[in-house]
């Protein structure tokens, strides 16, 4: 899911490691490619383009608050999320053409 701040775009598996720092968010389908910077972002699909999305306002609950969730556990997740999704995209998109790899992505 992306999560949507002000000054700040943020990229998460789980509502739960960011809803302490913004409660919008756009939910990701299959083959949806999310480019993020601090202040914009762009959604598009590998097998359609550009597409449209929806911003939706995650409800805080008791359950969430329950967790305990600290920056700190969000800051490593962070961190080796990293690199599980430098690994996942290694050959399957091409960083000088800013495409997808034809051949990887059948």
């Amino acid at each position: 899911m992306l999560g949507i701040g002000t000054g700040e775009n943020f990229l998460a598996s789980d509502v739960s490691a960011i809803v302490a720092h913004t409660r919008d968010v756009v939910y990701l389908n299959d083959y949806d490619i999310a480019c993020l910077e601090s202040d914009k972002f762009e959604i598009t699909s590998l097998i359609g383009g550009a597409k449209g999305f929806e911003v939706s306002r995650v409800e805080f609950s008791a359950r969430m608050s329950a967790r305990g969730i600290t920056r700190i556990s969000c800051s490593r997740k962070s961190s080796s999320s990293r690199k599980t999704v430098h690994d996942a995209m290694r050959g399957r998109l091409s960083m000088e053409e800013a495409t997808a790899n034809s051949a990887a992505s059948r």
